[in-house]
């Protein structure tokens, strides 16, 4: 899920599947940070497009405006012939990064969709439809408007090279605007030499208090549970 606390509120939005047709992003409040109430549904997958699958959503305010970040993929058929239509897959972990915009100013929407604002082929970092060390897509995206104006996007790739469970990591993304386009300056937390942090790094939240952006994110060692830092 992705939190936002505004107007003496928490709110939260967070998906119902991961990678699974029908899934949706869920819009629920609360008073105290700890007990949730649902509103509404914020958005829904749509089966045949980039977005038929979609998680990892975060709210964001941006020049006032509310948004939502998301992960989005589409399915292919794994049967092919008269059974073609029967079963589909997720395009197996190759989702970019996704926007929507409320158009009443609430965050209880109507969201209309923004579409596609960091893809694959924008991140030369970033693993690459092809390689045989495909990984994985684009993911854990959070937009912070900055001081200055400048929109940061905090996101997680996957390197090209490396062991698998090695490869994720945070990275840094910059726009002049919400709809991008964003430029990267790669990754920002490098692995330790050991320990739990010594393996992958990713899904952060940044807090951005006066000019000092703090960032709480997941890393694990290779082949172990990840932790919190």
């Amino acid at each position: 899920p992705g939190v936002i606390f505004e107007n003496e509120q928490f709110h939260m939005l967070v998906q119902t599947e991961y990678m699974n047709l029908g899934g949706t992003i869920e819009y629920l409040v609360s008073n105290d940070g700890k007990a949730y109430e649902r509103v509404g549904t914020a958005l829904h997958s749509i089966s045949g497009t980039d977005e038929a699958a979609l998680y990892d959503p975060h709210p964001a305010i941006i020049n006032g405006k509310k948004y939502i970040t998301y992960s989005g993929s589409n399915f292919i058929s794994v049967n092919e012939g008269e059974d073609a239509s029967k079963e589909w897959a997720p395009h197996t972990g190759r989702p970019d990064i996704y926007l929507a915009k409320s158009e009443s100013g609430s965050w209880q929407g109507p969201w209309k969709r923004v579409g596609k604002i960091l893809a694959h082929s924008e991140v030369p970092h970033h693993n690459q439809f092809g390689h045989p060390q495909y990984e994985w897509g684009l993911e854990g995206s959070q937009l912070i408007q900055m001081p200055d104006g400048t929109i940061l996007m905090n996101v997680v790739c996957f390197l090209p090279h490396g062991e698998f469970s090695t490869r994720q990591r945070v990275f840094f993304a910059f726009a002049d605007k919400v709809e991008g386009p964003y430029h990267t300056i790669g990754t920002v937390l490098q692995p330790t030499a050991e320990g739990w942090e010594s393996g992958e790094n990713g899904h952060a939240a940044g807090l951005l208090l006066g000019d000092e952006l703090s960032l709480f994110y997941q890393a694990r060692a290779p082949g172990k549970a990840p932790n919190i830092g």
